[in-house]
């Protein structure tokens, strides 16, 4: 038998790429197959039972703030950057896993929620950015991170100098009741780990919870995730 270390440096070279190639090769023939298994047109139009046949989906959310780019004092506008963190299951995309632990999808080509900022200003502002991938595990949870700039209505009304300001990012499904789309939170606080500090305004305290309202249009109840982000103005 040969010893692998006697080999010529070019043969043992040619030897690991070729394994690598094939590797690769493996890797990518069956993370296509496992797309052309699960996606389905039908299916990213349709939205995913919960655990028990017509029982909600439950989308858990969080946000990063990663900075706060306006403050108006005049009109109460609030407007942060960051991403949101959606996480939800659909049993239609479990696979398999064999070369491949979890695989990346365009959020286009699968079912995803229609979560909408409800204070956000102007009113009825689209707030997901779909370029982001989605990725998805062999259990078909999906863990979708779209990066996101959040224009709000705050309360900025205060007689206090320096002023402190507790203003809320409201979401929710903008079309599905509690019946069919549910909303929780992730982490009872914002996450703050990439925020970059403003020169203006000190973060001094964030909080996340779950209510549930109930609108004159309709009996159904809608459930919405709050983020509380409390700033003070710096002397």
């Amino acid at each position: 038998m040969t010893n692998i270390a006697s080999l010529p440096l070019l043969v043992l070279c040619t030897v690991l790429v070729w394994h690598t190639s094939l590797g690769t090769t493996s890797t990518a023939s069956f993370r296509e197959a496992v797309l052309e298994s699960i996606l389905d047109e039908r299916s990213s139009r349709v939205r995913p039972d919960g655990p028990e046949s017509g029982s909600p989906v439950s989308i858990n959310i969080s946000y990063s703030l990663t900075s706060i780019s306006k403050v108006e004092l005049s009109t109460g506008l609030f407007e942060t950057v960051g991403y949101l963190q959606l996480q939800w299951k659909d049993p239609r995309l479990a696979f398999r896993s064999g070369f491949a632990s979890a695989i990346r999808v365009d959020p286009a080509s699968i079912w995803t929620p229609d979560i909408e900022l409800y204070n956000s200003a102007p009113p009825g502002l689209t707030i997901l950015n779909r370029k982001n991938v989605a990725i998805v595990y062999p259990s078909g949870e999906v863990l979708w991170i779209p990066m996101v700039a959040l224009p709000s209505v705050c309360d900025m009304t205060s007689d206090v100098v320096p002023a402190t300001f507790n203003c809320t990012l409201l979401f929710g499904s903008w079309t599905f009741p509690g019946f069919d789309v549910d909303v929780g939170v992730s982490h009872l606080a914002v996450e703050l780990s990439d925020y970059i500090p403003n020169r203006s305004w000190e973060v001094v305290n964030t909080s996340a919870s779950r209510r549930v309202s109930y609108y004159s249009c309709c009996p159904e109840p809608y459930p919405l995730v709050s983020f509380s982000i409390v700033i003070k103005q710096k002397a």
